[in-house]
C-alpha cells in the first residue's frame, strides 16, 4: 500500500480548514517538527482515524473539534495491485465512505 494523499478538519486542535498532505513516489523523509501542544500527534491521529476508524491514544469523542464538531478525514491509496482506494470518515455525525 502506498499513501498518495491525505486529508483531514476538524480534528482535536485543528479547525474547519482542510489541510492536505500529498505524497510521491521519490524516497522522502517527513518529519513533523513543533512545540509541545502545537498538533503533532493530532496529525498522527487524523492519519489512524482516516486508516482504522478509531485512534490509539485518544477516546472517539475526544478526536472532533470541540467547537465545530464534525470531524472528516479522507486517504487515497494504491494497493500494490494497482487500485485506488479512497477511504472518507466523519465523527460527529459518523459516517464511512470507500471507493475503489
Amino acid at each position: 500500500m502506498k499513501i498518495q494523499e491525505f486529508s483531514f478538519r476538524n480534528i482535536c486542535s485543528y479547525g474547519n480548514k482542510l489541510q492536505t498532505f500529498k505524497f510521491t513516489d521519490e524516497p522522502r523523509l517527513v518529519l513533523v517538527q513543533g512545540k509541545n501542544g502545537s498538533g503533532k500527534s493530532s496529525i498522527s491521529d487524523a492519519l489512524t482515524v482516516s486508516i482504522y476508524g478509531k485512534s490509539a491514544i485518544r477516546k472517539t469523542k475526544e478526536i472532533p473539534n470541540r467547537i465545530n464538531k464534525n470531524a472528516y478525514t479522507q486517504i487515497k491509496f494504491l494497493t500494490d495491485g494497482g487500485k485506488l482506494i479512497d477511504i472518507e470518515r466523519g465523527l460527529e455525525p459518523n459516517f464511512s465512505k470507500v471507493s475503489v
